[in-house]
């Protein structure tokens, strides 16, 4: 029997600087982001919080949904 471990599961990684662009520059959710990088939307929020990125207080997420409905639907 080999002595190899088989991970069961697919694990993706995310880079830190991908993930800050795609957050605080390009202004995607981590929802969006999860889609984009096949993962889960708390997967992203564990990269955020362990590569120390400031998350969006609700203000901030607010304006940001305000001003895509405004981009897409006006």
């Amino acid at each position: 029997m080999s002595d190899k471990k088989i991970n069961s599961r697919n694990k993706k990684v995310l880079e830190k600087a991908k993930l800050y662009n795609l957050y605080w520059r390009k202004k995607k959710s981590t929802t969006e982001i999860a889609k984009l990088v096949g993962m889960s939307p708390a997967g992203v929020r564990y990269y955020l919080k362990k590569f120390g990125i400031k998350r969006r207080n609700l203000k901030e997420a607010a304006l940001i949904a305000r001003i895509k409905w405004k981009k897409n639907f006006l």
